[in-house]
Protein backbone atom coordinates (compact mmCIF):
# COMPACT_ATOMS: atom_id res chain seq x y z
CA UNK A 1 0.00 0.00 0.00
CA UNK A 2 1.31 3.45 -0.89
CA UNK A 3 1.84 6.52 1.20
CA UNK A 4 -1.31 7.49 3.14
CA UNK A 5 -2.77 4.12 2.13
CA UNK A 6 -3.25 5.44 -1.42
CA UNK A 7 -2.48 3.54 -4.62
CA UNK A 8 -3.01 4.47 -8.29
CA UNK A 9 -6.59 4.37 -9.51
CA UNK A 10 -8.31 5.05 -6.19
CA UNK A 11 -10.89 7.71 -5.35
CA UNK A 12 -9.72 9.76 -2.37
CA UNK A 13 -11.55 12.27 -0.17
CA UNK A 14 -9.68 14.77 1.97
CA UNK A 15 -11.78 16.14 4.83
CA UNK A 16 -10.60 19.64 5.66
CA UNK A 17 -11.43 22.57 7.91
CA UNK A 18 -11.72 26.10 6.56
CA UNK A 19 -9.41 27.31 9.36
CA UNK A 20 -6.50 25.22 8.12
CA UNK A 21 -3.75 26.75 5.97
CA UNK A 22 -4.58 26.70 2.25
CA UNK A 23 -0.97 25.97 1.26
CA UNK A 24 -0.93 22.85 3.43
CA UNK A 25 -4.14 21.66 1.77
CA UNK A 26 -2.83 22.40 -1.73
CA UNK A 27 0.40 20.51 -1.02
CA UNK A 28 -1.53 17.49 0.28
CA UNK A 29 -3.92 17.48 -2.70
CA UNK A 30 -0.99 17.70 -5.15
CA UNK A 31 0.78 14.80 -3.41
CA UNK A 32 -2.35 12.61 -3.36
CA UNK A 33 -3.22 13.46 -6.98
CA UNK A 34 0.26 12.34 -8.02
CA UNK A 35 -0.27 9.04 -6.17
CA UNK A 36 -3.70 8.21 -7.64
CA UNK A 37 -2.99 9.48 -11.15
CA UNK A 38 -4.33 12.39 -13.17
CA UNK A 39 -7.47 10.54 -14.30
CA UNK A 40 -8.68 9.73 -10.77
CA UNK A 41 -10.64 11.70 -8.24
CA UNK A 42 -9.25 13.61 -5.29
CA UNK A 43 -12.15 15.38 -3.60
CA UNK A 44 -11.68 18.06 -0.95
CA UNK A 45 -14.58 18.34 1.48
CA UNK A 46 -15.08 20.92 4.22
CA UNK A 47 -15.81 19.15 7.50
CA UNK A 48 -18.70 21.50 8.45
CA UNK A 49 -20.50 20.70 5.19
CA UNK A 50 -19.85 16.97 5.14
CA UNK A 51 -23.41 16.02 6.11
CA UNK A 52 -24.83 18.21 3.31
CA UNK A 53 -22.86 16.59 0.50
CA UNK A 54 -24.43 14.54 -2.23
CA UNK A 55 -21.85 11.77 -2.42
CA UNK A 56 -23.35 8.35 -2.77
CA UNK A 57 -22.79 5.69 -0.16
CA UNK A 58 -19.43 3.93 -0.63
CA UNK A 59 -17.96 6.61 -2.92
CA UNK A 60 -14.31 6.63 -1.78
CA UNK A 61 -11.52 4.07 -1.42
CA UNK A 62 -9.49 6.24 0.98
CA UNK A 63 -10.48 9.11 3.25
CA UNK A 64 -7.87 11.36 4.84
CA UNK A 65 -8.87 13.62 7.70
CA UNK A 66 -5.93 15.41 9.28
CA UNK A 67 -6.27 16.77 12.79
CA UNK A 68 -7.51 20.33 12.87
CA UNK A 69 -5.97 22.38 15.69
CA UNK A 70 -8.47 22.81 18.52
CA UNK A 71 -11.06 20.44 17.02
CA UNK A 72 -11.91 16.76 17.13
CA UNK A 73 -13.86 14.45 14.87
CA UNK A 74 -17.42 14.28 16.19
CA UNK A 75 -19.41 11.06 16.10
CA UNK A 76 -21.54 12.69 13.38
CA UNK A 77 -18.50 13.47 11.20
CA UNK A 78 -17.13 9.96 11.69
CA UNK A 79 -20.55 8.54 10.72
CA UNK A 80 -20.49 10.58 7.48
CA UNK A 81 -16.98 9.30 6.80
CA UNK A 82 -18.22 5.73 7.32
CA UNK A 83 -21.13 6.42 4.92
CA UNK A 84 -18.95 7.58 2.00
CA UNK A 85 -16.17 5.00 2.55
CA UNK A 86 -16.23 1.90 0.33
CA UNK A 87 -16.32 -1.48 2.12
CA UNK A 88 -12.73 -2.48 2.82
CA UNK A 89 -11.63 1.14 2.36
CA UNK A 90 -9.06 2.96 4.42
CA UNK A 91 -9.52 5.95 6.73
CA UNK A 92 -6.51 7.84 7.98
CA UNK A 93 -7.35 10.42 10.59
CA UNK A 94 -5.43 12.25 13.22
CA UNK A 95 -7.15 12.76 16.54
CA UNK A 96 -5.92 14.40 19.71
CA UNK A 97 -6.28 11.96 22.61
CA UNK A 98 -4.97 11.65 26.14
CA UNK A 99 -3.92 8.48 27.92
CA UNK A 100 -6.16 9.03 30.93
CA UNK A 101 -9.04 11.23 32.00
CA UNK A 102 -8.04 14.64 33.23
CA UNK A 103 -9.53 18.08 33.63
CA UNK A 104 -10.28 18.56 29.92
CA UNK A 105 -13.40 16.53 29.14
CA UNK A 106 -13.36 17.78 25.53
CA UNK A 107 -10.38 15.58 24.66
CA UNK A 108 -11.07 11.89 23.99
CA UNK A 109 -9.37 9.28 26.12
CA UNK A 110 -7.22 6.96 24.01
CA UNK A 111 -8.97 3.86 25.36
CA UNK A 112 -12.36 5.18 24.14
CA UNK A 113 -11.23 6.12 20.63
CA UNK A 114 -11.84 2.63 19.23
CA UNK A 115 -15.33 2.60 20.74
CA UNK A 116 -16.09 6.00 19.21
CA UNK A 117 -14.92 4.82 15.79
CA UNK A 118 -17.03 1.66 16.01
CA UNK A 119 -20.16 3.51 17.17
CA UNK A 120 -19.73 5.85 14.22
CA UNK A 121 -20.06 2.95 11.81
CA UNK A 122 -16.39 2.22 11.15
CA UNK A 123 -16.83 -1.44 12.01
CA UNK A 124 -13.59 -2.95 10.73
CA UNK A 125 -10.99 -0.87 12.54
CA UNK A 126 -7.78 -2.81 12.11
CA UNK A 127 -5.22 -0.44 13.54
CA UNK A 128 -5.10 2.53 15.89
CA UNK A 129 -1.64 4.04 16.24
CA UNK A 130 -0.73 6.33 19.10
CA UNK A 131 2.16 8.76 18.74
Amino acid sequence: MGEYGVVPGQRVAIIWDSLSPVKTLKDLVDKIQALVGADNCVSVEIVKQLSQLTHKESSFDVILSPMVPGRQHSVEVLAEIAWILKPGGCVLLKELVVTESGNNSRIKIAAKLLTTLTLSGLMEVKEVCMY
